[in-house]
């Protein structure tokens, strides 16, 4: 319905844009690589977050930050799409008022390692925890690239949902 919205609000520029970022998004999805740059997943992320906007407008702002000293790290491919597609069909699909949408992305020190933070967060509708399959999917796929990553996952109802992935740099394969 977005792209027909758009076309028939004679909204040229908007329908450009769209499929452009959709463009760039199945290139990305389809390209042969396991693992790609942090940057190309936030990159990813931007884009994925530019075509929700055009479902939601107004209701939806989206702030996306990566640390420069993190970008060239290289994390599983599609990694955090689906946890920023769940913020978005979980936490701001269901209420009526504008929510924010923000994806951070860290380089920090923690017993002289270099580890990278990433959060994910909503102030939409939140949940009563209940891990599902996408959840557990990312999850395991973190262990398998950082054995030592860790995933921590908090919710309220009516104020929204964090999630925080954490692994050090080193434990790269």
């Amino acid at each position: 319905s977005g792209f027909l919205g758009l076309n028939r609000l004679n909204d040229t520029v908007g329908l450009e844009k769209a499929i452009l970022a959709l463009s760039g998004m199945l290139h990305y999805i389809f390209e042969g690589e396991d693992r790609v740059k942090l940057h190309d997943e936030i990159t990813f992320i931007q884009r994925y977050c530019e075509l929700q906007w055009l479902r939601f407008r107004e209701r939806l702002t989206s702030q996306i930050r990566c640390d420069k000293a993190a970008e060239e790290i290289k994390i599983p491919k599609l990694l955090l799409q689906p946890l920023v597609e769940n913020a978005m069909i979980h936490g701001i699909e269901p209420v009526r008022r504008s929510c924010t949408m923000t994806v951070d992305v860290d380089l920090v020190q923690q017993d002289s390692e270099s580890w990278v933070c990433i959060t994910i967060q909503d102030d939409g509708q939140g949940f009563d925890f209940k891990e599902g399959l996408g959840l557990a999917n990312v999850r395991e796929r973190l262990r398998i690239a950082f054995p030592d990553a860790r995933m921590s996952l908090s919710s309220q109802v009516n104020s929204g949902t964090k999630i925080v992935i954490e692994f050090p740099v080193q434990a790269e394969k």
